[in-house]
């Protein structure tokens, strides 16, 4: 069994059915934040950059390539995304040189090279759907979702969240699926556009760890403490819940489908990291990748590869799925 460090190389553990074709990991690049534990992740629309929020703020931009810093951001916040092209990053829980004082509640849009503020929109929490170039947030107030769409510069939707505040935005997919989790902290709501409708609700019970839409829509996965749930959105009923084995049980902390949908990866507390083959639900590939808590996990938006972060220790990594010949 691979250990999960010391860089590239072949990861050898690999768990597959009789009847599912074996799947290799690679390990395919290293690098370590130079300012902290790694809180946050994004990936560039183009898939050459990485971009890092630290546990001491800072944000850090690195090069997918060579895995090496190109710059330390002034601007200091626990949250950032790529937005537009890349050259745009939308950031949010600004600090200042206190970090014990409050984030500043809004969101803000700079340039990438300059860190110039091109827009201010009062909210926090944005998820980010780069195919339409918009963002989904939480209004100032905590009591409704907003839909900004960077092409019209304009809030395009807002509409009341829940009975209760809006706890987070969850994700908003290709197809425009917004996921939050509820004021009640027991469920997670599902708005399919135009959001007239009433939204679809998943009863979770457990504390949340990650969830995410399948590209096409078709399926959400909810991961908790003890289990990742896969519910048929159309159908609005559970279809599958995924085997955790005892390195998961310490909580799934990140979920995302790569980008052609037929792989859903996994990371939980610990790092462990698990491939699921999404016809069948069925795990391929099994890896140790970290030792640290609050994993995290994000696609590269073009092929096989994604990049994890192992919270507390720094480290990123980027993984590649690869299909040995016969």
């Amino acid at each position: 069994m691979a250990d999960g460090g010391g860089g590239a190389g072949v990861c050898t553990l690999v768990t597959a059915d009789d009847n599912v074709t074996a799947l290799r990991l690679i390990a395919d690049g290293e690098c370590k934040a130079t300012t902290g534990g790694v809180m946050n992740l994004d990936c560039s629309p183009d898939g050459s950059k990485l971009l890092a929020c630290t546990t001491s703020a800072y944000i850090e931009l690195f090069d997918a390539k060579t895995m090496r810093s190109d710059k330390v951001f002034r601007t200091r916040a626990l949250e950032a995304l790529f937005v537009a092209d890349g050259q745009q990053l939308v950031i949010s829980r600004l600090k200042q040189q206190d970090l014990s004082k409050r984030s500043e509640d809004v969101i803000k849009v700079i340039k990438r090279d300059t860190e110039e503020v091109l827009t201010v929109i009062p909210g926090g929490g944005p998820k980010a759907d780069r195919m339409r170039n918009v963002i989904a947030f939480q209004s100032d107030d905590w009591s409704k979702i907003c839909v900004y769409d960077f092409k019209t510069g304009q809030v395009t939707h807002r509409w009341k969240g829940d009975d209760k505040r809006v706890s987070s935005v969850l994700s908003i997919s290709p197809g425009g699926e917004v996921g939050i989790n509820s004021g009640d902290g027991k469920s997670v709501l599902l708005w399919l556009p135009p959001y007239d409708d009433q939204p679809i609700r998943f009863e979770r019970g457990t504390t949340l760890g990650g969830f995410c839409v399948s590209p096409n829509g078709r399926f959400a996965v909810l991961g908790t403490n003890d289990r990742v749930e896969i519910w048929d959105v159309s159908a609005r009923a559970k279809v599958s819940t995924l085997d955790m084995k005892q390195g998961e049980k310490l909580g799934i902390t990140a979920l995302r489908f790569l980008p052609d949908g037929k792989h859903l990866v996994s990371v939980a507390n610990g790092g462990e990291l698990v491939v699921w083959e999404t016809e069948t639900f069925r795990e391929v590939v099994r890896q140790k990748a970290h030792s640290s808590w609050d994993c995290q996990v994000v696609v590269f938006p073009k092929d096989n590869r994604f990049a994890t972060a192992g919270g507390d220790d720094g480290l990123i990594k980027i993984w590649k799925l690869d299909r040995p010949a016969p």
